[in-house]
């Protein structure tokens, strides 16, 4: 035995003695191959019944033509975020970004220059210069003959006065817009005009109040605009034309939000005018009225304050008289609930 296990040691010294001092392409091919046989027995072993062997997919593969990347390393790559907008979306924010860069620019170009306005030789030129403005095809015109026509109505008021009319169809046309930036210039436009003409704006209540009442039905800054605007209009002008045009043209309209807006008008204008006044004045009952029967339930919540409040002067029973029974009963019903659940007004 110790002959035999000499000749083995000394034979496998020999071998790796050899391995050694020979180059790695001799020594893979002195290396012991798997028959076929072999091979196969070995697949049979690490491999499951009814299953192909396990692929090895590379850690970071790169993709060859002719394979689709997605369900072939799906495994390999993480799941990347989706981009957070599209192409179209990425251009229209940046044009919108660069639309607002440049109607601040203007803005305080003209806002600085107002005080050239104050010369009244220089009036006339810049009435000319904000109608043409206004008439043209770049948008940015359009604010920069906005901003004229404030400055006109701050300083020089009469001469705006002179082509009032014409003026107020443009802003309309403006306040009408689809760009937000014009028709929210216009809005703050318009409320100046209120606030300097007032009078003179008596007569064009209608004209520029239609298009300021539709932006109630707009989203939440447009609407805050057009609001702050026809205050100034309850505020400023004649309360009997500023009545008539409310229910006429906002209580009749379609939209629930333009009706809610001018139920939130007529409250304002209540408080203008008084109590008293308002129990004397034939159309202000009625819209009294059509609030309190109207379908959208804040446009009656404003009708049934505005009964709450006159329910503690003595001129109630006149504003009942003028309702047929039916409606009176609905009323007076509804009004008794909301005493209930207000307490504390009055």
């Amino acid at each position: 035995m110790e002959k035999v296990f000499g000749r083995i040691q000394s034979r496998f010294q020999e071998t790796m003695s050899l391995a050694e001092s020979s180059g790695p392409g001799e020594a893979e091919v002195m290396a012991p191959q798997p028959s076929p046989f072999q091979m196969k027995r070995y697949q049979k072993q690490h491999s499951v019944v009814g299953k192909p062997t396990v692929k090895v997919v590379p850690v970071c593969p790169a993709p060859q033509q002719g394979h689709q990347f997605g369900a072939t390393y799906a495994a390999t790559f993480p799941p990347t975020d989706p981009a957070p907008q599209t192409c179209r979306e990425a251009c229209a924010r940046s044009k919108q970004n660069q639309d607002s860069r440049s109607f601040q620019n203007s803005r305080r170009k003209y806002l600085g220059n107002c005080e050239e306005l104050i010369r009244p030789s220089n009036a006339k030129t810049v009435l000319l210069s904000a109608l043409k403005n206004l008439s043209s095809n770049d948008w940015t015109k359009h604010t920069e003959g906005l901003l004229q026509i404030r400055a006109l109505a701050q300083e020089h008021p009469t001469v705006l006065a002179e082509s009032l009319q014409q003026v107020c169809v443009e802003i309309g046309t403006e306040i009408s817009s689809n760009r937000s930036a014009v028709s929210c210039e216009a809005m703050e436009t318009m409320g100046v005009l209120y606030e300097h003409l007032q009078s003179d704006m008596d007569r064009l209540v209608a004209l520029t109040g239609t298009p300021l009442l539709v932006r109630f039905a707009s989203l939440k800054g447009l609407r805050e605009r057009a609001t702050n605007a026809l205050e100034k209009m309850v505020d400023y002008c004649n309360p009997k034309k500023v009545l008539d045009f409310l229910l006429s043209k906002g209580l009749s309209h379609g939209s629930c939000a333009v009706r809610d807006g001018t139920a939130y008008l007529l409250i304002q204008l209540a408080e203008k005018m008084g109590i008293t006044k308002v129990l004397k004045s034939k159309n202000f009952i009625i819209a009294v009225t059509k609030m309190c029967l109207d379908s959208s339930p804040t446009t009656r919540a404003h009708g049934y304050a505005l009964l709450h409040d006159m329910n503690n002067e003595a001129g109630t029973e006149k504003l009942l008289s003028l309702i047929d029974a039916k409606n009176r009963s609905r009323i007076e019903i509804n009004l008794k609930k909301t005493r209930k659940q207000s307490r504390g007004w009055g």
